[in-house]
């Protein structure tokens, strides 16, 4: 039986991209070792959306495996030891980020893992959603094959969040930052098991055990997003809202006041300093008492 396939790699990104992807599976194939396309690419080829982010995963020494990639390609390779993790940057190419499949555990709620190399099927089990633990196969023969354990597929097509195991908000609660971003994002809604296990997760606090610039950054991501409302309208439904940014307030005209902010500063010259996500966060504070706008 022929493997299951992703979208058609080769007609769903531009000639370069494959190139580089066909040479990664190449340089696997040659190391008698495996290579896949992770993360939000493949869960994006199946909606037709996104930007091109290329993640990779080596079965056996990723940082290993993005210096050999460098050399043969002419780039540079910046390693980070503590998560078996590679950046890979070429001239004119899209930045490739190379990771050992690892097995990951914590200490404790919200801390960073500690990590171990392991499979596949166990890189992919450590991920926090199912349309997030898909991967595709880049060796010769096999390249496009993809890799669905847990149904990411089906869950894109039914337009659902499905986390993987009951600790996943427990290992890491900023998850439930990026569940709303994917809910705004795609507009997909929490299926019911998710629904339990995130009230579950907030009834245990586990947001307080999460570090205030680690929140910010996922709340600045979230104000990134096309639709910024929806996404914290989806953390006050949930009750998470006062527990990221106290104070804050979606609803009302905070849609439509930042909507026009993102337009104006479209329309005028600004500074690096001048980051609209800052802007944002000062909307969704603007009713908000001065010890709660102190805070954020």
């Amino acid at each position: 039986m022929d493997p299951v396939r992703a979208p058609d790699l080769r007609a769903a990104l531009d000639a370069d991209t494959v190139g580089l992807l066909e040479r990664a599976g190449r340089l696997a194939e040659e190391r008698k070792t495996e290579v896949f396309l992770v993360g939000g690419l493949v869960r994006d080829l199946f909606l037709g959306v996104g930007a091109v982010d290329l993640d990779l995963v080596v079965a056996g020494d990723g940082p290993a495996f993005a210096r050999r990639l460098a050399d043969v390609l002419g780039g540079e390779v910046e390693v980070y030891d503590r998560f078996l993790t590679a950046t890979v940057t070429c001239p004119d190419l899209p930045r490739l980020d190379v990771a050992t499949a690892r097995l990951e555990t914590y200490e404790r709620p919200g801390a960073l893992p500690h990590v171990k190399p392991a499979g596949l099927a166990e890189d992919l089990k450590r991920r926090d959603l199912t349309i997030n633990a898909m991967a595709v196969d880049l060796r010769p023969g096999r390249f496009g094959a993809l890799v669905d354990p847990f149904g990411g597929a089906a869950d894109v097509a039914a337009g659902l969040i499905r986390l993987l195991h009951a600790r996943s908000l427990t290992d890491d609660p900023t998850r439930i930052l990026r569940m709303a971003r994917y809910a705004s994002r795609f507009e997909f809604v929490a299926e019911p098991r998710t629904r339990e296990w995130l009230h579950e997760a907030l009834a245990a606090r586990v947001l307080e055990f999460v570090s205030g610039d680690r929140l910010r950054q996922e709340v600045f991501l979230a104000l990134h997003e096309p639709e910024p409302a929806a996404a914290f309208a989806w953390l006050r439904d949930a009750g998470a809202l006062d527990a990221i940014v106290p104070g804050a307030d979606p609803g009302g005209d905070f849609p439509r006041l930042i909507g026009d902010a993102a337009r104006f500063l479209a329309l005028v010259e600004k500074g690096a300093a001048l980051d609209p996500a800052l802007v944002g966060l000062l909307l969704l504070l603007r009713a908000a008492p001065p010890g709660d706008v102190a805070r954020a």
